[in-house]
């Protein structure tokens, strides 16, 4: 049985900060007190799905404002039928 959900596919892109319980330490930088992420959240037909992520700090623009804007150029070129 298949339950393929019929209509506009949404999508949204968020910035979010949480706070860390303890700070995270990695050996060549400083402490981090609050993980900047992204959240994206698609929504067709009633059903939600949402997901996140940081990135990594040693990649060029792999911080969760560069991803946000990698997402929002390709927005428009997605060929599975979401709307904006």
């Amino acid at each position: 049985m298949n339950n393929f959900t019929t209509g506009a596919l949404t999508l949204q892109v968020a910035i979010e900060n949480f706070a860390l319980k303890e700070p995270f330490h990695i050996s060549v930088t400083p402490a981090w007190w609050i993980r900047m992420s992204f959240t994206v959240t698609l929504e067709q037909g009633g059903h939600i799905g949402r997901g996140e992520a940081s990135g990594v700090y040693y990649r060029k623009n792999d911080d969760a404002t560069g991803i946000v804007k990698q997402i929002e150029a390709v927005r428009r070129t997605n060929r599975s039928g979401y709307r904006p």
